[in-house]
């Protein structure tokens, strides 16, 4: 897939009208986001006020953005289940990183396939609700991205609303922020689905070298179709989520493996970052390409779920060394090997189209009712935090003295 210089009018449109709908639909969530901030959070508290986030503002962005990407179908395999009970600490979700669309892929996951909560009997049905604004597994997403993406006028600060998690890419700068998002989630009770690309950027000849290199010099493993997983961000990611119980027993959060592969794909390493500019594997576009329908006729995703007790210092390395050996099998395949996959299945993705008007919608009805919504929140939360422990603070000096 090319640039912009080869596409024909009718893609240029399409990129246009695209792009102005997912931009429309982010100022609509930084509008939504802002009243349920400034309205709702001081009376309801974090917990409830980042479910509300989820479920107004972060899934019906998602799926928004999902109406407007072309791909004609999804090839999954693997384990295909989510753990979302809202008991559970969370998932850590980690996959290899070819292009700037393999984020999609893993909301295309949790929108198709998890179960809506742990009662509804899961499987890949019951996670299509038929409410745009729902509690599922999209609501509590969270990405670790960065840093420099938290700056882009709306995207970024919808993404902020969204408590996505910005990195530095400087451990000394990132570890303190990081370690205590991931355990306010836990605190919260939230169950967050933590997304990581181990490889910090996209698949390219640099990168690749650079890590093999340092691999090579520290007895680790190198790999000719990706790039060095990074360790450290990863095992902050387990520790922050971990909890200790009273008796000492620690709870893990499950891990989940995901490995992308792109129609197309014969083992080309770009030259540079992003991808742009292949030479041989020019089926495989970039995130404006899908938008501006140049559809990627299927996209095979393979999934492998893992307890986190069994998680070892070594884990992202040999999950490494299967992805890059599932790849060396499907460049000369174009699909997953059925003896080192399973079974497959093809998914047609499904489009949202009236949740984006609803979207657009929702602000326009919320923001006029924001001072009338807070003339009556913002007194009662004065009630909730200063006055209620005042009475009862006086209340058990009374019963003292009597």
């Amino acid at each position: 897939m090319g640039l912009m210089h080869n596409w024909t009018l009718k893609e240029k449109l399409t990129w246009a009208v695209g792009f102005a709908v997912v931009g429309l639909c982010t100022v609509a969530v930084c509008a939504t986001c802002t009243f349920l901030y400034v309205a709702l959070r001081p009376l309801v508290g974090r917990r409830r006020y980042r479910k509300l986030v989820g479920a107004f503002a972060q899934t019906p962005w998602i799926r928004s953005c999902m109406t407007h990407i072309a791909v004609d179908k999804v090839r999954v395999s693997g384990d295909l289940d989510f753990d979302v009970r809202p008991d559970s600490l969370g998932t850590i979700v980690v996959s290899n990183h070819q292009i700037d669309f393999d984020g999609f892929m893993v909301w295309f996951f949790l929108d198709l396939f998890a179960p809506s909560n742990a009662a509804s009997g899961g499987g890949p049905s019951s996670a299509l609700l038929p409410h745009e604004f729902s509690f599922s597994p999209l609501s509590s997403l969270k990405i670790l991205l960065k840093g420099d993406l938290a700056y882009v006028p709306f995207y970024g600060w919808g993404m902020a609303f969204f408590e996505y998690v910005f990195l530095a890419r400087n451990w000394r700068k990132d570890r303190r922020p990081l370690e205590t998002k991931l355990r306010s989630f836990r605190e919260d009770r939230l169950a967050a689905h933590v997304l990581i690309f181990p490889e910090g950027t996209t698949l390219n000849e640099r990168s690749q070298t650079k890590g093999n290199v340092y691999n090579k010099e520290n007895g680790r493993p190198t790999f000719e179709y990706l790039i060095s997983p990074r360790t450290t961000g990863f095992r902050a990611c387990m520790d922050a989520m971990t909890a200790t119980l009273e008796n000492g027993e620690k709870q893990y959060p499950s891990v989940y493996d995901i490995t992308v592969a792109y129609d197309g794909f014969h083992g080309e390493v770009p030259d540079w970052e992003l991808g742009f500019g292949r030479a041989e594997d020019t089926d495989i576009g970039q995130l404006d390409c899908f938008l501006a329908g140049r559809s990627q006729k299927c996209v095979h995703v393979h999934f492998k779920k893992y307890e986190g007790k069994d998680v070892d210092e070594d884990f992202l390395d040999n999950r490494w060394k299967e992805k890059d050996a599932l790849l060396s099998a499907f460049r000369e395949n174009q699909t997953f090997p059925k003896d080192m996959v399973g079974e497959t299945r093809d998914i047609v993705r499904k489009r949202y189209p009236g949740t984006v008007l609803r979207m657009l919608a929702l602000p326009w009805i919320l923001l006029p009712l924001l001072p009338f919504v807070c003339c009556v929140t913002w007194p009662l939360a004065l009630v909730k935090t200063v006055v209620t422990p005042i009475l009862s603070l006086a209340g058990i000096g009374k019963k003292k003295q009597a």
